[in-house]
């Protein structure tokens, strides 16, 4: 079932603009509005985001792994949702106090390996991937740490994400001087990973890369608050997902109703995922065995989806290399 062919060549999708389109485009639009608008006065930019792209995105894989006879006698399936059943039990049954912080850090490490995945692809194969991959990682973790010692000489409630407050620790004085330190270091970790890809001669994972180091450094750097900064990883991450996964969907699924309709699946998907929303403020007004048991079924489908996709997403995955790893 291997496909090849000239639309594998600097493409992830069948052409350039439509690569563009899918994985910039429409995203980019929504997360300059963040720059202007406060999501949180929106309630259906709210939904949209957290419901919609983030729910949706997360319930699309199960369509490929749970609904595909072939991937769900696999042994790595029922691996994957016993680990996330076992973690998610744990935390609830012995209220781990850093639940909230642990989600997002994983959140954050989801939407970081993603971002460095589609640019691997567009850059293809090359001896500096591991300088690659370093470089990556510092495009990421400079704007957050920049977060955090902003909040730091500016304190605030944070609605999703607990920062680490360095003020005890150092003056004023010496956080400025951190922040533009850690400002240099965005820039030369931008500057460096770009070199590779202008050596490379790979406009595509260039592009992709710009895209992505713009996006953690205006949620982190520029975003009005935390709400948009969340917004902002999840937009960015969860719009490209999804029609990664249709096209996944389009190409590789064993079941020929789900390959013929996978545009039409992905979008009810997104649609029905609306319905999560009164699940989670029904937990966070309720309390006690009710909170736990609603809190296990609206986090497990999220963690489950965390792990499965370190599986589907890797080269050695025979629907990943049939959709999108480039013919050599």
């Amino acid at each position: 079932m291997e496909l090849t062919g000239d639309r594998f060549q600097n493409t992830i999708f069948r052409k350039t603009k439509e690569d563009t389109l899918k994985f910039f485009g429409i995203p980019a639009l929504l997360i300059l509005a963040s720059l202007f608008v406060n999501f949180e006065n929106y309630p259906w930019l709210t939904a949209f985001t957290f419901y919609v792209v983030n729910n949706g995105h997360v319930h699309s894989t199960f369509i490929d792994v749970a609904l595909d006879p072939r991937e769900a006698r696999k042994r790595y399936v029922w691996k994957s949702l016993l680990v996330a059943s076992l973690l998610i039990g744990y935390v609830l049954i012995f209220q781990f106090q850093y639940f909230w912080l642990a989600l997002f850090v994983a959140t954050y490490i989801h939407n970081f390996m993603q971002g460095m995945g589609i640019s691997l692809l567009f850059r293809g194969r090359h001896p500096g991937h591991k300088a690659f991959k370093f470089t990556f990682l510092a495009l990421a973790l400079f704007p957050f740490f920049i977060y955090n010692l902003k909040r730091s000489l500016n304190p605030v409630k944070d609605k999703f994400v607990t920062y680490v407050d360095f003020s005890p620790l150092l003056s004023a004085d010496f956080i400025q001087y951190a922040i533009t330190g850690a400002m240099f270091g965005y820039a030369i970790a931008a500057s460096g990973i770009l070199y590779f890809l202008i050596k490379d001669k790979k406009k595509s994972g260039a592009c992709s890369t710009i895209y992505f180091a713009i996006v953690y450094g205006i949620a982190w750097i520029y975003a009005q608050n935390n709400f948009n900064a969340i917004s902002i990883l999840i937009l960015s991450h969860g719009i490209p997902y999804l029609f990664l996964m249709q096209t996944r969907l389009s190409l590789t699924h064993s079941i020929p109703v789900i390959r013929k309709y996978a545009s039409v699946i992905i979008f009810l998907v997104c649609v029905l995922s609306l319905a999560a929303g009164p699940a989670l403020e029904r937990a966070q007004n309720s309390s006690g065995g009710e909170e736990k048991l609603l809190l296990f079924f609206l986090f497990l489908p999220t963690v489950l989806h965390y792990v499965l996709d370190t599986t589907i997403w890797k080269r050695s995955n025979l629907k990943f290399r049939t959709a999108f790893v480039p013919a050599d």
